[in-house]
């Protein structure tokens, strides 16, 4: 996949969920408290990309998880570099 094709897929995603970031520390939070330990941005970005890893597994050829996965990858590339891990 493209680096603009990614870009792509991220501004498309964002329209829909706000800001990656945003959304990510609002699932780190949920996470945090049920799993009493806080959970990082960057964790929430390795533990979705295993979601869709695991769905993959299933349905190898269901293209929006690829791109999804690609995503989650992208994101968490770029959030290690901001954030403690």
């Amino acid at each position: 996949m493209s680096e603009q094709t990614t870009k792509e897929l991220l501004e498309e995603r964002a329209t829909h969920y706000g800001a990656p970031e945003d959304n990510f520390a609002r699932i780190a939070k949920g996470w945090s408290a049920i799993f009493g330990c806080e959970v990082s941005l960057v964790q929430v970005a390795l533990a979705m990309d295993w979601l869709k890893t695991s769905r993959l597994i299933a349905t190898p050829d269901h293209q929006d998880s690829w791109l999804d996965k690609h995503g989650y990858s992208a994101l968490g590339e770029a959030l290690s570099r901001r954030t403690e891990n």
